[in-house]
């Protein structure tokens, strides 16, 4: 009688390593030694503590594995190998008539579950996007680490008029963001929380680039909260060095003949110098 082969599971593996660089080798090393199919890197969980007055900052990174269910107990006692002074935390999740749900006691399991169910989610982010700058780049591809899907939405306003068309800018960000697998771009016109709501997102994304910014923001997502309880707003704060980007300088720029190559985009470079030529 042939024998039946072990189901894959999920597992996420809670660890301590010093850096992301070192959950990154420690998931090379588990593929690589074959204790498991895949594994994949997902975001820390940062926690603060007192310690001798000062204020120590933790990152716990977690590793989202693919292994047969009967794995599990070689996968702890190479974790148990690979970091003797940290006990293994390791939470199952089986594949069960299509739906995956979570199981474990460890302490943080909490915090876990919240952290898996971050990247489980759809998040929005949108905007004009006139031209996309190398700031807005730097939000869609954090964004792209937290979550499972990103859409990056343009938005088309009738009441302003911009230097490229909604399919101009959709064409610039999808160039843009070809590297980034989650990634969708589209337009939209309407209310954010209408367009949120029927894409299936739970999140909004926005980007902090001044203080300024937050005034704003806030209460557009105090507005946002009002008409869709349900959806959150998550607020990145840009890069320090894109901080002082924005679409209407870098057109103020491009028009008067400047360098916009560290500004945006390179396709977004080559339709601008199109619309502002040389001279």
């Amino acid at each position: 009688m042939e024998e039946k082969t072990a189901p894959d599971t999920l597992a996420v593996v809670m660890t301590t390593v010093g850096s992301e660089a070192d959950a990154h080798r420690l998931a090379h090393t588990l593929v690589a030694e074959r204790y498991v199919a895949c594994a994949q890197v997902l975001p820390p969980i940062t926690s603060y503590y007192r310690w001798q007055g000062s204020l120590q900052r933790e990152a716990e990174f977690l590793l989202l594995l693919k292994l047969p269910s009967t794995a599990y107990p070689r996968l702890e006692q190479r974790l148990r190998e690979l970091h003797p002074y940290q006990e293994p935390e390791i939470l199952a999740m089986p594949a069960c008539s299509g739906k995956r749900y979570l199981s474990g006691v460890g302490p943080r399991a909490g915090r876990v579950r919240r952290a898996v169910l971050l990247s489980s989610m759809i998040a929005l982010y949108p905007g004009s996007f006139d031209p996309i700058t190398l700031g807005h780049l730097d939000i869609i591809e954090r964004a792209s680490r937290l979550f499972s899907k990103v859409i990056v939405a343009v938005l088309k306003n009738p009441n302003k008029t911009p230097l490229f068309s909604p399919e101009q800018r959709q064409a610039q960000i999808s160039l843009s963001v070809a590297h980034l697998k989650n990634v969708e771009v589209d337009t939209f016109s309407g209310l954010t929380v209408a367009y949120a709501r029927q894409r299936g997102a739970k999140v909004i994304v926005r980007g902090l680039r001044v203080l300024s910014d937050f005034d704003v923001e806030l209460q557009m997502a105090h507005t946002n909260k009002l008409l869709a309880p349900e959806l959150e707003t998550l607020f990145l704060a840009t890069a320090s060095e894109h901080s002082f980007v924005s679409s209407s300088l870098v057109k103020e720029v491009a028009k008067l003949g400047g360098p916009i190559d560290h500004l945006v985009p390179p396709p977004v470079v080559q339709d601008l110098r199109e619309r502002f030529p040389l001279t």
